[in-house]
């Protein structure tokens, strides 16, 4: 089995875009697994995201001198 597919979900896990590249076809059920991996991927990526940016805004919040 050969093949490419990219999914593309936002942050609140809505599925914006899937691509599937390569010649052979997919089962339906295969391209739900993958969807609900890619779901649960963006959820970890996702919150690590936020929890970078809180970091560094409070990092920042504590550098500025009144």
């Amino acid at each position: 089995m050969g093949g490419r597919m990219t999914a593309t979900l936002n942050s609140n896990g809505d599925i914006c875009a899937v691509q599937k590249a390569g010649g052979e076809g997919v089962m339906s059920g295969v391209v739900m697994q993958c969807l609900r991996i890619a779901s649960v991927k963006a959820a970890d990526i996702t919150s690590k995201i936020k929890n970078a940016v809180s970091l560094i805004t409070f990092a920042s919040q504590l550098r500025v001198t009144y």
